[in-house]
Order: C-alpha cells, then sequence, then structure tokens
C-alpha cells in the first residue's frame, strides 16, 4: 500500500485525510484583506489531532477582482458555506529548528 501525495502532520506522523473538497479559496492581495484571486482546493484534517489544513490547489485561479462578475461569485460562495479567505501576503519564517520530531 502506498501513500498518497496528501501533506502529512509532523506532529502526529500521520497523513491528513480530505475533509472537504471543492472548497473555494479567496486570495487578497494584502495584509489589508483586498480581495485578489478566487482558487478552487481541497480542506484536509489530521484524524489524529484535528489541524487543518487548505490544500490540493488548482494550478490557476478561476476568476480575478477585475471581472465583472468576482463579486456574484464571492457572494454565491459565502451564501454556500465554501469560501475561505487568505491573505496573499509571503511572510518569512521566524527560525527553523532543523527538527520535525
Amino acid at each position: 500500500m502506498g501513500i498518497e501525495v496528501l501533506p502529512c502532520c509532523v506532529k502526529c506522523r500521520t497523513g491528513y485525510v480530505p475533509l472537504k473538497n471543492d472548497i473555494v479559496v479567496l486570495e487578497t492581495m494584502d495584509d489589508q484583506m483586498v480581495p485578489y484571486k478566487l482558487w478552487c482546493a481541497d480542506l484536509v484534517q489530521c484524524p489524529k489531532c484535528k489541524h487543518r489544513l487548505i490544500t490540493g490547489f488548482g494550478k490557476n485561479n478561476f476568476a480575478e477582482h477585475y471581472e465583472l462578475n468576482f463579486d456574484d461569485y464571492v457572494e454565491k460562495y459565502i451564501e454556500a458555506g465554501i469560501l475561505f479567505t487568505i491573505s496573499g501576503q509571503r511572510l518569512a519564517m521566524d527560525s527553523w529548528d532543523r527538527e520535525t520530531n
């Protein structure tokens, strides 16, 4: 039996499992949370510690802020309860202790 290509929980030493496929992620332009792009992705969870992770993004976004129907998409996915908003601002890690155990 092989390992699926899914993220693994370092703490629990087990693979995440799908919690909800086909969620919609609203990427923002910066930490001011200005809407930018919409992506399809998957929500996965560690079966032991219940930590959740958004992964499985498509290769391309399916809508951008300048498109006429962008706001309609956002409202539709909010109403469906499947829209997750993330900050597009990239932050560097403070440090890494070089261990995963």
